[in-house]
């Protein structure tokens, strides 16, 4: 796959592993400073919360801008971000709004970053390798963040307080360095007739959403698995440990069982889609998440749940790879940052929405609900893209 790619994959590794340091230190330091649940919780919705504010247009933004300097200089601010937060541990300081507002920051350089990193893919990879391409950066990225990183994290925190911090920081400089040897310019070719204005721009973006019926169809699947999957995430702890009566080290099992499935699938994405095409492996992969929830919400086998979870896992690792490399290709060259921007912000909003709605449905029909809920949602999304790319207007999802 080249020499450049392999740099942004270097990068892309070497940050997730900060992130996944910091997903474990930073909610550390919040119980450090309050035990009140809600303001804890509160810091993954004002790290979520840019996508909704500014998600479409970051990906204007991704499309009038050089990609490779995006991904430069969100590596460098971010690194600037978290070094601030390492000098207030380090000084004593911290404190739980000064988190919320590193927790904000970080998340809105967030939506430029994951908006200009699957644009600038196509440009270093040839279009026959690009589920590899696409599979090795999230396999890459789900070791690093939901394996390595975390628990590396809450050793440096417990060892200083102030270490994991530094250690993301630094992780965000290295990423910038060897983003910024990768060879090339990857700003896209704006046609004369490319609306002038920003807003105009994402309204551009949108519109192409909405007229390739695949994209469209794309777009509302990633708003229904977001809804679908925060639903029952949101309250698995419960469903660990008060319906099949795991221990609190047990429900880490349950964690790394999904990490495990994801990896699996994002790397044996390329081979399925060579062997059964796109339009197959994403209306499979919908299902085969549909038939996980329901066992898991059926099942009081605690070994059942963790075969679950992993084939879970496994079909949303499939399910992301294939997607993003459909858009990919679909997309032209000028719209794929709106275009991201514009799935990434879907998604976000459906999964604000799901974790929402979780807790009540959990509350009013039993823990188990929430998985069961969504099952017929997953099974519609798989029988109505399958008839989106089967139709005369579709073009084919290679």
């Amino acid at each position: 796959m080249g020499r450049e790619y392999w740099k942004l994959w270097n990068a892309s590794t070497v940050s997730a592993l900060g992130d996944g340091i910091s997903a474990a230190a930073l909610p550390l330091l919040a119980a450090s400073l309050t035990r009140e649940p809600g303001l804890i919780a509160g810091l993954t919705f004002a790290f979520t919360l840019p996508w909704l504010l500014f998600g479409l247009v970051s990906g204007a933004l991704v499309d009038r801008w050089d990609r490779r300097t995006i991904l430069v200089w969100t590596n460098v601010v971010r690194a600037a971000i978290v070094g601030t937060l390492a000098a207030a541990v380090l000084l004593d300081a911290a404190t739980l709004p000064l988190a919320y507002a590193i927790a904000f920051l970080h998340g809105s350089a967030d939506t430029l970053a994951a908006s200009a990193a699957p644009a600038l893919v196509p440009r270093l990879v040839t279009p026959d390798h690009l589920e590899r391409a696409n599979g090795r950066l999230a396999a890459a990225a789900t070791v690093n963040a939901e394996f390595v990183g975390p628990p590396v994290g809450a050793f440096l925190f417990a060892a200083a307080a102030v270490a994991p911090f530094a250690a993301d920081a630094a992780s965000f400089g290295a990423a910038a360095l060897v983003v910024l040897a990768i060879r090339g310019r990857f700003r896209a070719a704006r046609p004369r007739t490319d609306p002038t204005t920003l807003w105009a721009e994402v309204g551009a973006g949108l519109q192409l959403l909405w007229r390739e019926p695949l994209l469209r169809a794309l777009g509302a699947t990633v708003a229904v698995l977001g809804i679908v999957d925060a639903a029952w995430f949101s309250i698995l702890v419960l469903y660990a440990l008060d319906v099949l009566g795991t221990s609190e080290a047990g429900y880490g099992f349950f964690l790394a069982a999904g990490a495990v499935g994801s990896v699996v699938g994002s790397l044996g994405a390329s081979r399925a889609t060579a062997r059964l095409g796109a339009s197959a492996v994403l209306a499979g992969a919908l299902l085969v998440a549909a038939a996980t929830q329901l066992v898991l919400g059926l099942t009081s086998s605690v070994g059942v749940a963790l075969a679950m979870l992993a084939g879970s896992g496994l079909a949303f690792g499939l399910w992301n790879v294939v997607a993003v490399s459909v858009r990919q290709r679909l997309a032209p060259d000028e719209l794929l940052g709106r275009i991201n921007g514009a799935y990434r912000f879907l998604g976000v909003g459906g999964y604000s929405v799901g974790a929402a709605s979780g807790g009540v449905v959990a509350h009013v029909l039993g823990i188990r609900a929430p998985f069961l809920v969504g099952v017929p949602l997953l099974v519609a999304a798989a029988v109505a893209l399958v008839a989106v790319a089967s139709g005369p207007a579709a073009r084919p999802a290679r």
